[in-house]
């Protein structure tokens, strides 16, 4: 399957689909425009999301984030992978993840890893997929949020970021993943975003830590 059709299908349903017989040859690698226009669209309306100044999308990282997910679902639904490729195919070390923006753009296609890890453990809980989504989950924590056994996922890059911090503190909340916790920024940001209003985030404010002081500074505005 083609990344552009890939794509198309991930916006139209909001589902990682392919086929177990698809093959990732050549021409599914290449990387067309009509792909790009797709992220492009996923990046504005992504954007919709984010509090403060828009992030500038990192197409390199976005087109990465679009082939993990992709191989990651051929990994799910075919089931015939050694161990050794599933590894290599699914190793998040190949991206630079220091820069904001590389886990913004990244996550216009990893936000739905959460949905392949439930599947790969229902199917398989000791398969080296599931090992394999879990280090993908510890390296992109944005995308993440949700999945479990991802405690020690490091915030740091997202944190100077206004946007990318407040959208993280949204997602621990509402996917009430408390094991994000702990970091005095992150802390701090979900308590902002609750406000003092426990009942919109029932057992959250009793998870935090001491109120940190001060406000955060934001790095990515300009």
């Amino acid at each position: 399957m083609p990344l552009f059709e890939f794509l198309l299908t991930l916006q139209e349903t909001g589902r990682p689909l392919v086929d177990a017989e698809d093959e990732e040859t050549l021409g599914a690698l290449e990387t067309s425009e009509d792909a790009l226009r797709v992220l492009r669209d996923l990046h504005a309306s992504a954007s919709l999301e984010l509090a403060g100044p828009a992030l500038e999308l990192d197409e390199r990282a976005a087109v990465w984030g679009a082939r993990t997910l992709r191989r990651a679902a051929r990994y799910l639904v075919a089931r015939a992978f050694e161990a050794e490729e599933v590894v290599a195919g699914l190793n998040p070390d190949v991206l630079e993840r220091a820069d904001p923006r590389a886990h913004w753009s990244v996550d216009l296609c990893l936000r739905h890893l959460p949905q392949l890890a439930r599947q790969a453990v229902g199917a398989a809980p000791d398969d080296p997929l599931v090992g394999a989504l879990g280090r993908l989950g510890r390296a992109w924590p944005l995308s993440s949020v949700g999945m479990q056994h991802i405690e020690d996922a490091d915030p740091e890059p997202l944190l100077g970021c206004v946007g990318l911090r407040t959208l993280y503190a949204d997602r621990i909340i509402a996917r009430k993943d408390w094991s994000r916790l702990g970091h005095p920024i992150v802390d701090e940001s979900v308590r902002a975003v609750v406000g003092y209003h426990e009942q919109l985030a029932p057992g959250a404010l009793e998870r935090l830590a001491d109120r940190m002081e001060g406000e955060p500074p934001d790095e990515c505005a300009t």
